[in-house]
């Protein structure tokens, strides 16, 4: 699937799943639930599951604070990106970090 591997690409850009669907000439309603039928999870949720494996990764094996992780994995709120890590992972960014450094 096409949407995939633009998703995969560059998962920290702001862009909108509308303005996915306009550019590829798309209906929006449509592609949400054929890509939800054949991936098992909404557009928006694969895209936030990349972006916060990657910002697993990114807290794991590097000196980034928060805030450059979150903005590094597309988000300009850290305290949004801090809500749907702890979310994601069941432990706060933060936890994560401190818990790893110490490994």
């Amino acid at each position: 699937m096409e949407a995939i591997k633009f998703f995969n690409m560059s998962p920290e850009d702001n862009f909108t799943i509308k303005q996915y669907t306009k550019d590829c000439g798309l209906n929006y309603y449509r592609f949400i639930d054929t890509f939800t039928r054949h991936v098992g999870i909404s557009p928006r949720q694969y895209i936030i599951n990349i972006r916060m494996t990657k910002a697993k990764d990114l807290l794991m094996n590097s000196q980034y604070q928060i805030s450059e992780v979150a903005r590094l994995t597309g988000y300009d709120n850290p305290l949004y990106f801090s809500r749907l890590f702890k979310k994601t992972w069941g432990m706060s960014a933060r936890d994560y970090k401190a818990h790893n450094l110490y490994k």
